[in-house]
């Protein structure tokens, strides 16, 4: 058993009773990416009225938070997550030897 799926299991023994989980999971992600902004907002000082307020570290830690989110709805729509993503970065990185990029 992975660790995304024991995560996805517990969050979505809630999600699922209280709206669509599949849906919910979906827009967490773009609330996640969300925060990657605003952790490098602060990290370049780009709000006035705050200043610096985050380092590498903060954005490191708002990064993983996308990655996991992901993850975690992906078991949503594919049996098997981990091995799908391999297979998604085996052809990035078949596409990237091909093409460049």
């Amino acid at each position: 058993m992975s660790a995304y799926r024991d995560i996805h299991r517990a969050i979505s023994a809630h999600q699922d009773e209280t709206m669509d989980g599949p849906a919910l999971r979906l827009m967490k992600l773009s609330e996640e990416a969300g925060e990657v902004v605003g952790a490098y907002i602060g990290y370049v000082g780009a709000n006035a009225r705050r200043g610096l307020t985050h380092n590498e570290v903060d954005i490191a830690k708002e990064l993983a938070d996308v990655v996991i989110t992901g993850m975690v709805a992906l078991h949503d729509w594919v049996d098997d997550p981990e091995r799908f993503m391999e297979g998604r970065l085996q052809a990035l990185l078949s596409r990237i030897k091909k093409e460049g990029s």
